[in-house]
């Protein structure tokens, strides 16, 4: 069995450090936690690929398309190594959930998430499993009784959804991010290990 392990995210210097490149930063930590080899870009499979040969055997993607065409990628390399969709996995953010929230689902609705919908269209599918990480969702500005602004709460008040998305982490989120980040390797882990549904016993809803 062979895994097609898929991080989702934006390419460019402009989005290295926003919030909708969290898929891309998980695989990255990944690369490093597993000590594989650097990426290599396959320009006609469309994306970033590198490969961990003991078993099982995982290709890690990140898309070099832009988010709302991920699909192209990583049906071109499901169809390259014959890889089935059940044996992909798809890292993103979430803004359903709240900010450090992992959820781990199979044969689930893109729910909104353009790169999601990319993949379910070229796949012609929605049956691959899915490690959602929570952005929380940005909200109405959120004023205390003062007319002080919850500093939790600016990054959130400021933004429409797309700008929200594509804007750089808040200083309060930056300084958890660490911490999400090596809980979804630990899940990723686990799942390579054991299977990615119970990783989703263990981790759905920390």
């Amino acid at each position: 069995m062979s895994l097609l392990i898929v991080g989702l995210g934006n390419p460019g210097e402009k989005y290295v450090n926003s919030r909708h490149n969290l898929g891309f930063r998980v695989l990255d930590a990944l690369l490093e936690a597993w000590q594989l080899p650097p990426y290599q870009e396959n320009k006609s499979l469309n994306g970033w690929l590198t490969a961990k040969i003991s078993a099982p055997k995982a290709w890690l993607l990140k898309p070099a398309t832009f988010m709302n065409d991920s699909g192209h990628a990583v049906s071109s390399v499901s169809q390259f190594y014959n890889l089935l969709p059940a044996d992909t996995w798809v890292v993103h953010d979430d803004i359903a959930l709240p900010f450090g929230t992992i959820k781990i689902h199979r044969n689930l609705s893109a729910g909104g998430h353009n790169g999601v919908q990319s993949i379910i269209e070229q796949l012609h599918t929605q049956d691959f499993w899915r490690f959602r990480l929570g952005l929380n969702q940005p909200r109405p500005l959120d004023a205390n009784a003062d007319g002080r602004v919850d500093p939790r709460e600016w990054a959130l008040a400021k933004y429409g959804l797309a700008d929200y998305v594509l804007a750089d982490w808040d200083p309060m989120q930056q300084a958890e991010l660490p911490a999400l980040i090596e809980k979804i390797l630990a899940a990723l882990t686990l799942a390579t290990e054991k299977g990615p549904a119970v990783a989703a016993n263990q981790f759905n809803g920390t």
